[in-house]
């Protein structure tokens, strides 16, 4: 078949013949996570046995509303156990493995699709853990990101800018067992369903009671976990579910520690087993992984702006519209963009983590979100209303320290000075460094995925409008309209009196799956060479058709005297550069490099590669006189 199209990739990048290309169809991934807020809170001073007090933490998280069943555990093993040498997958499993070492694949077995995996070990955990924190896709490492893994069962810590990561004790504590509004102030519960009577916990068959957990009661029970969905009335404060009495679930390490902790008792326990009290840890290894054993996932509290992929790498530039700028559009590499501008709700979190005092002026008295509190204490909320809006009265150094924020993980911790871009001033900033991810999107980029479609005459060409038209007379604001060529702009005939919400015109996106490229808000594109004034592009919902059209470039001053109602920004995502320089010293030879990344090999081009032992920091020294030939590469 010809013209199949990838539509995951937003209105979809042509899927080449005779290729293959694997899809996730399941529950988005924001619902399957709940926010656990009330920082600081106060840790339990009555259950928390054995283990001091427990589950208080200094910030707002998130957490896996169930834990993380077969469905989405068969992907990461058909993306990831082809060959299976760190035993990721079990015979004990509910899912099936087929062919040979090397072209493994997995099925779940019917009726299993929502129940949580087991035989898990702590060491597969945390490999899916960075497969989902490097991207879920086939080429996501197993052995960097989150953890990073110097054998089998030899792993270091958090790492701080991890999006992903296993829940530490205090975060499944707080999660399981919190509730601020227990008794009228703050307290524990001892069991996550927010009871602390065991004579009301029960098993009982499609029960929909608050208390009901799949555990084995004195009166006899399930014969193994359940459902993720079983029981909908029975959840911890914070909306999680099953987090006693389905699977042990394991936790982070602590430090110093090599085995584990894991909380919540299973389907094999008893009421007591199951309490808030109890705790238990076990090996890290495969030796450990039971049928009373699974997970969830953890991540941090951040923007999660939806992306869409710009593939077609080595497109040619625009000749006929990128007038003033060159010839504009042409990228040789794949990457991603933001599928709407940046929102008020997310820069409010960033106003939140970044802005409690502000000496940058991230915040401006014009903007949707309001500010309260005192210098040093500020907090911010987005006006009832603007949640969907894009956020306006943003300088482009606002833009660019946003960036640099959500590259270093986006917590209170995370600098807006280095990252992306190295601010060496209020205005100063460097061009985009090697361990840059999250960016503004440069000239070219923002370009591309505004106009450019690969399938236009047949042959690919540009549009003079990001909807996929290039006839000005297409173009109208229609409240409430969904036709293609609806966009947010002041026309002739009148139009809004500021930009629309991010989901307001559904049919008008660009090929890629791009909306409000033009006509919403001015958006900041990436300062080019020695330029000290940013480009913008893409007009408002002040102008008129002429203005917004690809043909039209500006710029602004990049501080705040650039900032107005007219102007916000989109980001995208691109993969960090590494420099590899490899030096002789005596008889080793000596491996530097630079940006983000860890030092693997592997006796053959083609792999496996796993990280190299007893190597920290960014260099190393390997023997030149090795009785076999390696590759290195920076992973």
């Amino acid at each position: 078949m010809k013209g199949v199209r990838d539509l995951a990739a937003g209105t979809g990048n042509l899927i080449a013949a005779n290729s293959t290309k694997t899809f996730k169809a399941s529950e988005s991934d924001q619902a399957r996570f709940v926010t656990v807020g009330n920082p600081r809170n106060p840790a339990d001073q009555d259950y928390s046995n054995g283990s001091g007090a427990q589950g208080s933490v200094a910030y707002t998280y998130q957490i896996g509303k169930y834990e993380v069943n077969n469905t989405e555990y068969a992907l990461f093993l058909n993306a990831k156990a082809k060959s299976d040498p760190n035993s990721l997958w079990d015979s004990g499993m509910q899912i099936n493995r087929d062919g040979d070492d090397g072209s493994y694949s997995y099925t779940v077995k019917e009726g299993s699709e929502k129940k949580p995996v087991y035989m898990v070990a702590g060491v597969d955990a945390m490999r899916y853990v960075n497969w989902v924190n490097n991207g879920s896709r086939d080429s996501s490492d197993t052995e960097t990101g989150t953890y990073i893994f110097t054998g089998y069962d030899v792993v270091g810590p958090r790492n701080p800018k991890a999006d992903y990561f296993l829940p530490n004790e205090n975060e499944w504590y707080k999660a399981a067992y919190y509730d601020p509004t227990k008794e009228g102030t703050s307290s524990y519960w001892l069991y996550p369903n927010r009871t602390s009577n065991p004579a009301v916990l029960n098993y009982q068959e499609g029960a929909g009671n608050q208390f009901t957990l799949c555990f084995l009661s004195d009166t006899g029970g399930p014969s193994g976990p359940t459902d993720e969905d079983a029981y909908p009335l029975a959840s911890s404060y914070y909306g999680t579910f099953s987090q006693a009495g389905n699977l042990w679930e394991w936790m982070e390490l602590r430090t110093g520690d090599t085995r584990p902790r894991r909380g919540g008792g299973s389907w094999g326990n008893n009421a007591a087993r199951v309490a808030a009290s109890v705790r238990a840890d076990n090996a890290i290894g495969n030796g450990c992984a039971s049928v009373n054993q699974g997970f969830r996932m953890a991540r941090s509290f951040r923007p999660r702006p939806e992306f869409v992929i710009v593939g077609n790498p080595g497109n040619p530039a625009d000749q006929d519209y990128s007038n003033g700028s060159g010839r504009q559009g042409s990228v040789n590499y794949e990457y991603q963009i933001g599928k709407y501008e940046v929102n008020n709700s997310d820069y409010a979190i960033f106003l939140n983590a970044s802005a409690k005092t502000d000496p940058n002026s991230l915040w401006d008295a014009g903007m949707q979100i309001a500010r309260d509190g005192d210098d040093g204490k500020y907090t911010y909320a987005v006006k009832e209303g603007g949640e969907k809006k894009p956020v306006y009265m943003v300088a482009a150094v606002d833009a660019i320290r946003f960036v640099n924020w959500l590259n270093n993980g986006a917590g209170e911790s995370s600098t807006t000075e280095t990252g992306s871009y190295t601010m060496t001033g209020y205005d100063v900033v460097s061009p985009r460094t090697a361990q840059a991810q999250f960016v503004l999107p440069n000239e070219d980029e923002w370009y591309k995925a505004a106009y450019y479609d690969p399938t236009k005459d047949a042959t690919g060409g540009y549009w003079l409008y990001p909807n996929r038209t290039s006839n000005a007379t297409l173009l109208n604001y229609q409240e409430g309209s969904g036709n293609q060529f609806t966009l947010c702009f002041l026309s002739d005939t009148g139009g809004p009196s500021g930009p629309s919400d991010e989901d307001a015109n559904p049919l008008a996106s660009s090929y890629y799956g791009t909306f409000h490229q033009a006509g919403n808000l001015w958006e900041w594109n990436e300062l080019r060479g020695a330029d000290t004034r940013p480009r913008r592009s893409g007009g408002s919902w002040g102008n008129n058709a002429a203005r917004i059209a690809a043909s039209v470039r500006a710029d602004n001053a990049i501080g705040n005297g650039g900032a107005s109602v007219n102007q916000g920004f989109r980001i995208a995502k691109v993969s960090p550069r590494s420099k590899l320089t490899i030096l002789l010293q005596g008889n080793f030879v000596k491996l530097e490099w630079t940006g983000a990344g860890v030092l693997t090999a592997s006796p053959a081009i083609q792999g496996p590669y796993t990280a190299v032992e007893g190597v920290t920091g960014s260099s190393a020294l390997i023997p030149a006189n090795l009785s076999q030939t390696r590759y290195f590469r920076i992973q």
